[in-house]
């Protein structure tokens, strides 16, 4: 049973999406859009929080001391050794940006 959004997670993921796809920081969107930063991070983190990535399965990939991380939405991510904890965090709160469509009989 899907719930529906508040108005205020509606209007804030707008805002959030709106600030992600304008190319500024958060700091100049929010001074053009006369928005007190501490919101925006507010609620940001509060929407992210609710949307917390969960890992479906880990398996080792084909390649050697490798791993395949597959996200909800079919998303999939391959590791090898010495890979960059930086840019894997980075790459996945760009992963967890993008708006997803549900698989059938996945939550939305």
């Amino acid at each position: 049973m899907n719930i529906p959004e508040s108005p205020a997670r509606q209007k804030w993921r707008q805002i959030i999406r709106r600030q992600h796809s304008s190319g500024l920081g958060v700091a100049e969107f929010c001074r053009n859009q006369m928005i007190p930063p501490s919101s925006f991070f507010g609620w940001r983190r509060k929407l992210t929080d609710a949307q917390t990535t969960t890992f479906v399965e880990a398996t080792l990939a084909p390649r050697p001391a490798g791993i395949e991380l597959r996200l909800r939405g079919g998303r999939r991510l391959l590791l090898f050794r010495g890979f960059d904890r930086e840019l894997l965090a980075e790459a996945l709160a760009a992963l967890e940006a993008i708006p997803r469509h549900s698989e059938p009989g996945e939550p939305a």
